[in-house]
């Protein structure tokens, strides 16, 4: 028997019980993604502010908390 032979029917039963809470959750993400995007212009109003974030950003300590961006 293989492993992976009821792996369908299992996603298809997951995405058919939990769909609602799936979809709020993507269209979650994508407005945060979007609304973030939308403030920068704000919050760093010009180029010294941005270079100076990039060279925070650069430092090993955000590194170690955000990761490689």
């Amino acid at each position: 028997m293989n492993h992976f032979s009821k792996t369908f029917f299992l996603t298809r039963f997951y995405l058919r019980k939990d769909w609602v809470t799936l979809v709020s959750w993507l269209a979650l993400m994508l407005l945060m993604t979007v609304g973030v995007a939308a403030i920068y212009p704000s919050v760093y109003p010009n180029l010294n502010n941005r270079i100076a974030i990039i060279n925070t950003l650069k430092l090993p300590s955000m590194r170690a908390i955000l990761g490689p961006l």
